[in-house]
């Protein structure tokens, strides 16, 4: 910032043979400028003058008038030859006004243009202090896991002991006589840490077949190995429940063969993962993410009213968003609905969260990350539509969205009963109980188990435990449809004396599944195409299940289904009954969901008849060709 002075600019003038001295400020407007110049002149303010120098040249009235000096005054000339009338002092004084509401504008414009530059520094002050405290937590996640690693180290080891029998060395790994340094007796029960026998001792550099110990070991024997995939002992990191023995339920990270083995990168109907980032592996007997390390920074958008006017109807169209778009949108979401400021969040934590959400959905055709934002877009919507914010509270509106958004987490593109009937390993890991549902909420709080992309950070552990186990977990198996009789009865029981205030009340609510399968309440234009979306993922499966010898879904297989024959009844059957149901408790939604699907039922039923119609004309021609065929014949043979 500059001095008070330099802001300031000083000209002479020359007024009836004298010399006078005018100051004025830079930020002046002419308007202001010619009232000083008219004052200093002994002219009336609304007087109509020029500005020029010793030689005559004219000088532009504003703040650009260039500084003289007393030996070159200014002069100033009156160009009225007749006093103004009353209407052209009014139109002088109105474009004196506007140009300097003009002035004022511009001014507006460079303030607006430094307020922009300092959010824009606020921001990256953000972004840095959040990435800090990121690496903060996981610096002490880290220390607590070596400090746990130690006093469970120290707890099964002392160096002190002596006495050969209870105690263990890191150096042993038998089952039977144990070794302390401080023993030497050569041959006795103490072992010395240089003894190769092959029998009850171990070396770090035994590599036999008996009971020594080596962690580079593969013999498929006692000796256990990350790397080992055979059919023993050796225990897989995918394996989950201790007893198995069969080869088929185990996966290795380097096997890439398209049987039992799982490869990340494979895509074998259910078991492999589409190549990502942020993609899980396996090691020991859980999931692990591999986050991706860098602040995500893909584009930040800034919406408009409109879109965020539209963002909260049902009528919004998925199919003109890009990810990056989408993954902007689910943002606002979060700090629209005050989550973000309910539970804490670092904003680099939502948007690394959102980024590996994202990158953990597959690239199926219906069950990928465009139809999780659809699912989580009418949920944001619903909640604005049936007033939500005002009857539940911030942590479960947290619950809904965060339900929604994870619901299908890495779905393979084929259903439970493609699962169950393969025999596939998530079917055997969750027991044929709703195994994608399953697997879905483990890659869920997989995904929150990691210090950057935990958005639940900074609630208390009990918080976090009613979250995940009474709420999101619960959510998310409930969109298993082979739920959905039991749980739409248990609504009807509620509904008629619904109280939002009982808990037992809330959990029967359909709204993850009311907004799961809610693509008939859109649009023709937006519903159609994930018609035609989930068709595909449809006999992808049957094609599947007919090569495999397995028995074949009957509203999947492409030679007997149509979209008209397939969404009639599932409109009929599933979504009127669901959706009337729900109106009995939000009556606002049956104009904008109940009156759509219905036209959605009446729009399939003309196509049905249609088809109907061009099938029957099919079926003449065909008849009337084959008549003629044998009427041809007949002549011939004559």
């Amino acid at each position: 910032m500059g001095s008070a002075a330099s802001a300031q600019k000083t000209i002479f003038l020359e007024v009836d043979g004298k010399v006078r001295k005018m100051v004025f400020s830079q930020q002046c407007s002419s308007g202001d400028i010619k009232q000083l110049l008219c004052s200093t002149s002994g002219f009336p303010w609304q007087s109509s003058i020029i500005l020029v120098d010793q030689r005559g040249i004219l000088i532009a009235i504003d703040r650009t008038i260039p500084a003289n000096s007393k030996n070159s005054p200014y002069r100033i000339i009156s160009q009225e030859a007749s006093p103004r009338t009353e209407k052209e002092d009014f139109f002088q004084t109105l474009l004196a006004q506007v140009t300097e509401e003009f002035t004022r504008a511009f001014r507006i414009g460079e303030l607006k243009r430094e307020i922009y530059e300092r959010l824009a520094t606020l921001e990256r002050r953000v972004e840095a202090e959040g990435r800090r405290a990121i690496d903060i937590d996981k610096c002490k996640l880290e220390v607590k896991q070596l400090r746990d690693e130690l006093e469970e180290r120290s707890s099964r080891w002392s160096p002190d002991t002596d006495d050969g029998g209870d105690r263990w060395s890191p150096d042993t790994d038998d089952g039977g006589d144990r070794w302390s340094p401080d023993t030497d007796d050569g041959g006795g029960d103490g072992r010395s840490p240089d003894t190769d026998d092959g029998g009850d001792r171990w070396s770090p550099d035994t590599d036999d077949g008996g009971e020594g110990r080596s962690p580079d070991t593969d013999d498929g024997g006692e000796g256990r190995s990350p790397d080992t995939d055979d059919g023993g002992e050796g225990r897989s990191p995918d394996t989950d429940d201790g007893d198995t023995d069969d080869g088929g339920d185990r996966w290795s990270p380097d096997t890439d063969d398209g049987g039992e083995g799982r490869s990340p990168d494979t895509d074998d109907g259910g078991e492999g993962r589409q190549s990502c980032p942020c993609r899980y592996y396996r090691s020991g007997d859980i999931i692990r993410i591999n986050p991706c390390r860098d602040v995500p920074n893909y584009p930040k958008y800034t919406l408009t009213s409109e879109t965020i006017e539209t963002l909260k109807m049902p009528t919004f169209d998925v199919w003109h968003w890009e990810y990056n778009e989408m993954l902007s949108c689910l943002e606002f979401m979060y700090h629209d609905l005050g989550l973000v400021r309910e539970f804490n969040v670092n904003p680099v934590t939502l948007k690394r969260w959102l980024l590996c959400i994202q990158e953990n959905y597959r690239t199926n055709p219906f069950h990928n990350f465009r139809h999780c934002f659809c699912v989580t877009q009418m949920m944001y919507g619903m909640i604005h539509l049936c007033d939500l914010q005002g009857r539940l509270s911030l942590l479960e509106l947290g619950v809904l969205m965060t339900a929604a958004v994870c619901h299908d987490l890495d779905h393979p593109g084929y259903n439970n009963t493609y699962q169950i009937n393969a025999r596939t390993e998530l079917a055997i890991r969750y027991n044929d109980i709703s195994p994608l549902e399953n697997h879905h909420c483990a890659v869920a709080f997989q995904i929150l188990a990691q210090p950057e992309n935990n958005i639940f950070s900074n609630i208390s552990p009990e918080l976090f435990k009613q979250i995940r186990q009474v709420s999101i977990i619960r959510l998310i198996l409930a969109t298993d449809m082979a739920r959905h009789g039991d749980i739409l009865e248990s609504f009807k029981q509620v509904v008629s004396d619904f109280d939002f205030s009982k808990e037992e009340h809330v959990k029967t609510m359909l709204l993850i599944k009311c907004c799961d399968i809610s693509n008939e309440v859109r649009p023709t234009e937006v519903a159609e195409p994930w018609v035609d979306c989930l068709l595909e993922e449809y006999f992808m499966q049957s094609d599947r299940e007919k090569s495999e010898g397995l028995p074949v879904t009957p509203f999947m297989d492409r030679d007997k289904v149509t979209k008209p024959k397939a969404q009639i009844g599932f409109i009929q059957f599933v979504l009127m009954p669901m959706f009337e149901t729900v109106t009995k408790l939000f009556p606002q939604i049956e104009e904008v969901m109940v009156r759509p699907l219905q036209e959605a039922r009446d729009h399939y039923e003309e196509l049905m008849q249609l088809e109907e119609a061009m099938a029957e004309v099919q079926q003449k021609k065909a008849e009337i060709l084959s008549g003629a065929v044998k009427v041809k014949r007949n002549v011939e043979n004559l």
